[in-house]
């Protein structure tokens, strides 16, 4: 059990599916044991694994069975552990992760389970409730790392630090400790770690406009979660390249990661995947033109915001974008009046906000007569109510530097400024608009040439994988031919050495038989006869004193012998010999 613990532990960084296996099997000999302790321990093994496929409600489900465990036990440490799992968990599952990891930095203090500790450090305040204290965790926890020589504790310290100063403010000194914190991450084959690293080094470069930068990074993270089966990071990173390709205005490239991350959010169940999943799809149909998949996915993500209240804006102002593309005033007018975004955090949904100020001011100038009475506006009174609405955009757009909501807000002021006979101020609103359109043009031309390099280094890639697949395809031809070669050069030694067997089989034969005929000879004959006879063929005849064996030939022995039992035939030797 102990082993197969090991086992998992390994496997959960480096490919989770095989962690998972490995914790199951530990959890069926710890049940058939009886032993709560390994049973815990699988459960937690089998939980981490979990996080990276994605089934984190069930993840959640089994740390808590496994601090249940520990607590009946009085398992302190083993609590802190549970605890800080479920601060993982309660972090991907959007809740509250304050509750655990109270409970387990106190429990791991003045221990010696500096790994632990560091974990624990790390995960305290991750909500950033307090940036100076988030950060002097952080040191905390990677300088207890360092202690232990945990690289990929490490590695994830390094990460985390490039969100603070003075690091995310040196593009070139963030390079360098993502570059750090990859190579610690490969030190140990922790490929889920590599993975997320990757994706975050694809959000970094999304950040810095460094789109081509993006789109490697997000897709070497997508290649290697998917081969280690981290489908959680798979995803999110396929979030990341479907970004890169909206910002370039590539909707049509971004929809395949849109379909298969909301696959990913299907599986996991994470009603913040799915509502993103289902935002995103809307905004690229609509992008697109194709106005009955924009409305379906923005109504998806309506019935969602009827259990998941945060995304109830952005459902509002889907529906109302798409309405309004289709020229249905009053239906877009009825989810754009229901439209609010949290003024408390008003940081997380600032871009919702605009979009609910600009999107209204545009429908009050485009909508018919009727569908602004049916809402009761005034139609003469459209344009005041729209320029109240841009000049909410104007300002929150100008403060933050959101140029094209900056551009769209002067342009349609400029138009109601010239409705109004407004010429001095429309034309002051123009020349406005037209310095940043300037400046928003040249930086879609930017993303266009960053669209056209990568989609030219995406071509080339690929033409480099076919020409590899090619050469594969020949070096496959010539080790064949190789093969073929050396299986008939072995065939051709094996008949020759079957041949030469038999040749040396029969000379072998031979020998013994003309060894056997010579000692047979040597018995009846003198050495020197006998050895004249095999030279010559013949012998001349001698005298011999002494003769112990006699050979005669009777004339017709043959034929008497088929005439003859051998008992007869051998009863007329002695006359035979008699009157020889």
């Amino acid at each position: 059990m102990n082993t197969l613990l090991a086992v998992a532990e390994c496997y959960v960084h480096m490919a989770p599916p095989k962690g998972i296996i490995a914790a199951k099997e530990a959890e069926a000999i710890a049940r058939s044991m009886g032993s709560d302790q390994g049973l815990s321990q699988s459960l937690g093994m089998h939980a981490l694994g979990l996080l990276e496929t994605g089934d984190i409600p069930e993840a959640d489900t089994l740390l808590h069975h496994a601090l249940a465990i520990d607590r009946k036990r009085n398992d302190t440490h083993a609590i802190a552990v549970d605890c800080i799992r479920l601060t993982i968990v309660s972090n991907a599952r959007d809740y509250s992760t304050i509750t655990y990891i109270t409970e387990a930095l106190p429990l791991l203090r003045h221990t010696s389970y500096y790994r632990e500790l560091a974990s624990a450090h790390f995960w305290t305040n991750i909500e950033y409730s307090s940036v100076d204290g988030y950060i002097l965790h952080l040191d905390t926890a990677k300088y207890l790392f360092e202690q232990v020589g945990d690289s990929s504790g490490i590695a994830q310290c390094l990460d985390m630090q490039m969100r603070f100063l003075p690091v995310a403010n040196d593009a070139a000194l963030a390079k360098a400790y993502m570059r750090n914190a990859l190579r610690m991450a490969r030190s140990v084959d922790d490929h889920a770690l590599e993975a997320r690293l990757l994706a975050n080094s694809c959000a970094h470069a999304l950040n810095a406009s460094d789109y081509a930068g993006a789109l490697l990074a997000g897709l070497d993270a997508i290649n290697i979660a998917g081969a280690a089966g981290c489908t959680v990071t798979r995803d999110q990173s396929m979030g990341n390249v479907a970004t890169v390709y909206e910002e370039l205005g590539d909707p049509a490239s971004a929809l395949p990661y849109y379909r298969q991350i909301l696959a990913g959010a299907r599986r996991s169940g994470a009603k913040s995947d799915l509502a993103n999943s289902y935002a995103s799809l809307g905004s690229a149909f609509l992008s697109l033109g194709d106005l009955d998949s924009a409305l379906y996915w923005n109504e998806q993500l309506e019935e969602l915001s009827r259990t998941f209240a945060s995304q109830a804006g952005y459902a509002e102002v889907g529906l109302g974008k798409v309405y309004a593309a289709r020229k249905e005033w009053s239906l877009a007018l009825d989810h754009l009046m229901k439209a609010t975004a949290p003024t408390k955090e008003l940081d997380d949904y600032f871009e919702l906000a605009l979009d609910i100020e600009l999107d209204m001011a545009r429908v009050l100038l485009h909508a018919d007569e009727q569908s602004l009475r049916t809402h009761g506006f005034i139609p003469a009174q459209r344009w005041a109510q729209a320029r109240v609405h841009l000049q909410k955009v104007l300002a929150m757009a100008s403060a933050r530097e959101f140029m094209k909501y900056k551009q769209e807000a002067l342009y349609e002021l400029s138009r109601i400024a010239e409705h109004d006979g407004d010429v001095a101020g429309a034309y002051a609103l123009h020349k406005r608009y037209s310095a940043v359109k300037d400046s928003v043009l040249d930086t879609d031309k930017a993303k266009a040439v960053a669209l056209l390099q990568i989609k030219y280094e995406t071509e080339k890639k690929e033409e480099q994988i076919v020409l590899l697949g090619k050469d594969k395809e020949v070096q496959v031809k010539e080790i064949q031919k190789q093969k073929l070669m050396r299986n008939g050069f072995m065939g051709g030694f094996a008949l020759v050495a079957l041949f030469a067997g038999v040749f040396f089989f029969q000379r072998n034969r031979i020998s013994k038989a003309r060894k056997l005929s010579d000692e047979l000879l040597l018995n009846i004959l003198p050495e020197e006869v006998a050895e004249e006879l095999k030279a010559m063929g013949s012998a001349d005849a001698q005298l011999i004193d002494q003769v112990t064996v006699l050979f005669t030939d009777f004339k017709g022995f043959t034929a008497m012998s088929e005439l003859l039992t051998p008992k007869e035939l051998v009863a007329r030797h002695p006359r035979m010999l008699q009157r020889l």
